[in-house]
């Protein structure tokens, strides 16, 4: 999948651009959405960050942690001059209070925490504190983990990491203050300065930020605006600097307009993202339970999709990535060989769902039953199917996106998204 960016040039220095829906959680430890995720990196940090690499990075942390010979040990140094930008300082002691709180929120992301010792106590209300979080000295964090885990550091590198500010919490209350702008504090390079909830953002950059200069932006205005053909006419009349910010793409007819157009073209740009989405069969009961009993069940359902329509609406009529074996490959990402190129053509015969295949034309016909949900209750086929789909929810490959810095006269193309030298 790739994401479609849309570029005007900055008179002001102020950034501005629409979303789709409104930002869900500004709380770290409950945010689920990937669109929410690439707003809020730019108000909060963490030990590290991804680069456009997807690298992991220092930033709070100084260098990459201290292994134990056992891989159970992560000794992590800080730099002593992080701070939130209402000027608190950042300590080992942050950090153990903000992964103990996320652990124990039991977000939809908590589980990431679950390789860290004392994880199950914490999530099951027994205690208040993971045994395997503890300092040596403010700035240096140690993690005990209860398996060897040789993706812990890019876990750490995810929101449910980021550092809070312990005081703020306490004094304006652990349900309230991330609802107004003055105790909405984080460690990143914006700040939040206003908000109508539903309508729009305002962020402003950090003064004194701990990681350099923030950038020429001034600031940066977000419109929540759900028509996106609205947000295609607010751009072109000059109201939105941007669009695509967030992982919403351009709608297909516009995609495809700035994709043919030679006097449009030059202002977009398609940025590679790996995201991965499932159904997940429900194999305790119902039509698909057991592995061999609902084969045939699980088979005529995944028959039954029109997989090159899928893909047709996924890539935006092939504007951001085309149909090949095994699914479709993001434009720009490795295995990309062109429209219409597939890197196992030969057999593309072969392959349900690309090119002409035994699933084309005619397909099985699949009935599904409505079953009418009691307020308050999900059926037990589909309360499974949600449990597991809440545990087993992961982004993956998402790549960062920051706020732009606006080069002089306009914005250049490689600079969506980057992280701007330390990050802006």
């Amino acid at each position: 999948m790739a994401v479609v960016a849309v570029l005007h040039s900055l008179a002001d220095q102020t950034l501005s651009f629409p979303i789709a829906q409104d930002v869900a959680d500004f709380d770290p430890a409950l945010i689920s959405s990937g669109a929410d995720v690439d707003i809020l990196r730019n108000v909060f940090s963490g030990l590290y960050r991804f680069d456009p690499k997807l690298r992991e990075v220092p930033d709070l942390a100084l260098g990459q942690p201290v292994v134990s010979a056992d891989g159970l040990t992560y000794t992590f140094h800080l730099r002593q001059d992080g701070r939130f930008w209402n000027g608190d300082p950042i300590t080992a002691d942050d950090f153990i209070y903000s992964w103990d709180r996320a652990a124990a929120k039991q977000g939809d992301y908590a589980g990431l925490f679950g390789v860290i010792a004392g994880y199950a106590d914490v999530a099951s209300g027994k205690t208040a504190h993971m045994s395997g979080l503890s300092k040596l000295d403010d700035y240096t964090l140690t993690v005990t983990l209860a398996k060897r885990a040789g993706y812990f550091l890019t876990e750490a590198s995810l929101w449910p990491f980021w550092v809070v500010d312990r005081k703020v919490i306490s004094s304006a209350g652990d349900a309230a203050w991330f609802m107004k702008p003055d105790t909405l504090v984080g460690s990143g390079p914006f700040r939040l300065t206003a908000r109508t909830p539903g309508q729009s953002m305002d962020f402003a950059p950090v003064a004194g930020w701990y990681g350099g200069k923030t950038g020429s932006l001034t600031g940066v205005h977000v419109e929540v605006m759900a028509d996106t053909a609205a947000q295609v006419a607010q751009f072109e009349s000059g109201v939105f600097s941007l669009l695509g910010f967030g992982r919403q793409p351009l709608a297909p007819a516009a995609a495809t307009r700035y994709t043919s157009d030679a006097k449009l073209k030059d202002q977009l740009v398609l940025v590679p993202a790996g995201t991965t989405f499932w159904i997940g069969f429900n194999l305790k009961s119902g039509p698909f339970a057991s592995v061999d009993g609902g084969r045939a069940g699980r088979r005529v359902f995944s028959e039954a999709i029109d997989r090159s329509a899928l893909a047709d609406a996924v890539c935006n009529q092939k504007t951001t990535c085309v149909a090949a074996t095994g699914g479709v490959i993001s434009k720009g990402l490795q295995g990309y060989l062109g429209d219409g190129a597939d890197y196992r053509g030969d057999r593309q015969d072969r392959v349900p769902g690309v090119g002409p295949g035994r699933f084309e034309g005619q397909r099985p016909h699949l009935h599904l039953r409505h079953e009418p949900i009691q307020p308050g209750r999900m059926p037990e086929p589909g309360r499974a199917v949600e449990e597991e789909s809440r545990r087993r929810r992961r982004l993956r490959g998402s790549r960062p996106q920051d706020f732009l810095r606006p080069a002089q006269r306009r914005m250049r193309v490689s600079d969506f998204p980057a992280e701007l030298g330390r990050r802006l």
